[in-house]
């Protein structure tokens, strides 16, 4: 039996976040269904070099990775975006042989969905230039509403 290996990678630098807990419900479906399944916060792996090559580690073996954030100033937090900088770069290092998906799911406090836009277009163009497969996306608008539950 073929084991199917699901990274989500939670954008948001609170602990307890609507991120977080979009993750978790992803993941919790996945393991369902059979996949092994792993959930990463990127705020204190990107502060921290033991835990970063620990995401780094998951990033480049995982079949489906879903990047999970909140929307900031219509686009991904800072300390994602230099996470994606640097997973980048170890993909190109390492050039994994698997064929990785990325999707990615954002959440806004706005009532329009389109807000996302911008940041769902960033996720996409990193795919694109780090030879992922582009899996899709989701935009959640009024997110506040599920405040992590």
């Amino acid at each position: 039996m073929n084991e199917h290996h699901f990274l989500a990678l939670v954008g948001s630098p609170r602990a307890k976040s609507t991120s977080d807990m979009l993750a978790r419900y992803l993941s919790d479906g996945l393991v369902a269904q059979g996949w092994q399944t792993d959930v990463q916060q990127i705020s204190p792996a990107i502060r921290k070099a033991e835990r970063w090559s620990n995401l780094e580690e998951k990033f480049l073996h995982a079949d489906v990775i879903a990047l999970i954030f909140p929307l900031y100033v219509d686009s991904l937090p800072a300390e994602t975006t230099l996470a994606l900088e640097h997973l980048a770069a170890a993909r190109q290092a390492n050039k994994p042989q698997q064929s990785q998906r990325l999707l990615a799911v954002v959440n806004c406090g706005f009532f329009e969905a389109q807000q996302n836009d911008v940041a769902l277009a960033i996720c996409e163009q990193f795919a694109a230039e780090t030879g992922l497969h582009w899996y899709g996306s989701l935009a959640i608008c009024s997110g506040g509403v599920l405040h992590g539950r």
